[in-house]
Order: structure tokens, then sequence, then C-alpha cells
């Protein structure tokens, strides 16, 4: 993986994480949303900033200091002045009102509004999240370093949640259909490298529609309840995906696991992710015409299936066997022989197995 793609998703990552705050903090619901909504309606305008470094206390003119506790009408009496509101980044306390900031004119800028302007520089030079009012389109505007923002009104960003959880319910559904056919592959010994790597292709993308549901959950804040029960009911069917990696990847040693976790992410943000990429991210050295080429799963994701089987006795397993084919053949003596299996719990490892296998090959013949 090439180390600048990866600084670059890893500052994407980061910058992305800061702008999930912001929406916490802006979201309906919030005292700072009740301050900004309380802005837009008298419109009045307005520039808030949350934070003040020390470091670069040259870039904030001070008018007034107030030193009080935050609360949304204190925010709307102060927006009527002239100048910039500064508050805590915690949102919690107004620190200085009628504020005027000089960052670097060095500093690109695309907008051309006076106010928005200033934002951006302000939030390019100084790391923190700064919010512009207009006065007479009634926009709000975040800004977080590189990134620009315009909050959507309600009813547009409840369309728009909606139909990215459709998307979201569209993508697990064919994940799961995925996931089944992988499983009588796996039971049949046939595992392709192809179809590992379309598997987890599939997974990645849904991952990528779930973090966009959940960041227009965040923003809707307490309008938003309801599709966070909708999504959190969808993610818990869709936990075996997380067997993937250690199932097929070709070490099993935590911190290399995480890397190639860390990698998958990276080719799939970047749009590098294709068959081909996933399964040399995996630690395989194949070519396109061995795609087709068998390879074993080790079984972590068919052994979580079985009921009250405890994660260390499936690390035991997986760790004597290293493959599903070769533990589907263990006998029950065999399993026996094993740390922290007896002959009953053998038993019912053996018979979970079989139960499996013969569920998923029969409806596999429908596939």
């Amino acid at each position: 993986m090439d180390t600048k793609t990866k600084k670059e998703y890893s500052e994407e990552r980061e910058t992305k994480q800061k702008f999930i705050t912001a929406l916490e903090k802006l979201s309906p619901g919030t005292q700072l949303r009740a301050g900004i909504d309380y802005i837009v309606q008298a419109g009045t305008g307005g520039l808030i900033i949350l934070g003040y470094p020390e470091n670069q206390k040259n870039l904030f003119e001070i008018g007034f200091t107030i030193e009080t506790d935050f609360s949304p009408f204190k925010l709307y009496e102060l927006a009527k002045m002239d100048g910039g509101i500064v508050i805590n980044e915690e949102a919690t306390r107004i620190l200085y009102g009628n504020t005027h900031f000089h960052p670097s004119i060095a500093i690109p800028s695309m907008e051309t509004g006076t106010r928005h302007r200033v934002a951006e520089r302000m939030a390019k030079q100084t790391g923190l999240l700064v919010i512009a009012i207009s006065q007479k389109r009634h926009l709000v505007t975040i800004y977080i370093e590189n990134l620009r923002y315009t909050l959507k009104d309600l009813p547009e960003l409840l369309s728009e949640a909606q139909q990215a959880m459709q998307t979201y319910e569209n993508y697990k559904r064919k994940l799961q259909e995925r996931l089944y056919e992988l499983s009588v592959m796996e039971f049949k010994d046939m595992t392709t490298y192809q179809d590992v790597a379309n598997t987890i292709s599939r997974h990645l993308r849904l991952k990528q529609v779930e973090e966009e549901v959940e960041r227009y959950i965040l923003e809707l804040g307490i309008e938003g309840r309801l599709l966070k029960m909708r999504l959190r009911e969808q993610v818990n069917e869709t936990l075996e995906s997380a067997f993937l990696i250690r199932d097929f990847a070709t070490t099993d040693k935590v911190n290399k696991l995480k890397d190639i976790e860390e990698d998958l992410n990276t080719i799939a943000f970047t749009g590098q992710m294709n068959n081909l990429s996933i399964i040399e991210t995996l630690g395989y050295e194949v070519t396109i015409k061995q795609l087709d080429d068998s390879v074993s799963s080790r079984g972590f994701r068919i052994l979580s299936k079985i009921q009250k089987l405890p994660p260390p006795i499936i690390e035991n397993l997986v760790k004597t066997y290293n493959s599903l084919t070769k533990l589907l053949g263990a006998s029950i003596d065999e399993l026996t022989k094993i740390e922290g299996i007896g002959e009953v719990r053998a038993t019912m490892i053996k018979e979970g197995l079989q139960k499996l296998k013969n569920q998923y090959l029969f409806e596999g013949m429908r596939l």
C-alpha cells in the first residue's frame, strides 16, 4: 500500500471525525443548535468560533469579555452586535463577543462574502470549528480545516437520510446473500479467491454506506431516533462479517490483522478496490488468472454460529486445525484432546457443524 495514500486516508479520517463531532454539537435538540436557529429566524447573521487557542491570540481582536455559561438566548443577543462570538470547544461557555478575526489573507478561499471568507480562513489556520450564518440566505455553513458543509433543512435532511437507509438495507441484503453463498462453498471445500474478494468487497461497500447513514443520524439529532434504532437492528445482523478477514488472511497476528483491515478500508476509500487488490491485501501473491483457485477458510465465522460456543474454545479449535475442512473431518475423540473441550462439548460442536452443513447445503441447492 502506497505510504502517501495511507497518509491521505488517515488525514481524511481524522478530519471526518472532527466533522462528526461538530454535527453532534450542532444537531437539533442541542443548546448550540437552538441558539443558531434563533439567529437564523431573526435574520441577523453571525460568525461563531468554538475555541480560543493561546498560541494564536493574534488572530483574535476581542471586543468584550463575556465569560458566562452558554445559553441559546445569550448567543442570539450577542449576534446582534458587530463582530463574531467566541465560545469554548465544548459549547458550554461564551468567552468573547464583538470579536474581529484576522486570519492570514495568504490562505486561499473560494468564498465571496466577507463573513464566510473569514470563517473559511480561520478554520484552515486554527483547525477549530467555525460557523458562519448568512444574514440574507438564512443558511448555516460550518468549516473545519479544509472541509466546508452547509446544514440542510429538516425535511430535505430526512428525505436524504431515508434514501441512504434504503440503500444500506439493499446492500445489507446483498451481503447476506453473498455470505450465505460463501458458507455453502466453505462446506463444499470449493471456496475460491474470487468468492472471498467478492464478499469482502460487498462488506466494505456496506460499511461506507453505514457511515453515511450514521452521519445523517448525527445531523438529525433528536429527529433521528427512529432511524438510529432501524440502523442498529440492521447492523446487528451483519456482525459475522468481522470474521471474514480472520478466516482468509495469511496471518492471524492481531497487529497484522489490524493493518490488513486498515489497508482494505484505504483501498475502498481511494477507489482502488478490486478483487485482486483485496486478495493481495490479505497477504496472497496471486495473479488475475489465479483468482479462481481454491482457498481454505479457518472456520471462525462458521464456528461463531454454533450456540453457546465460547470465543476461547473457537480460538483453540482454529489454532489446532487451522482449516474448516479438517475440523469437519475431526472425530469426537480428537476434539476432546483440545484444551477446554470435554465429551459433551465435543458432541455439541460435532452436531452443530453437521447441522449447519446440512442447512447450508440444502439451501445451497436452491442458489
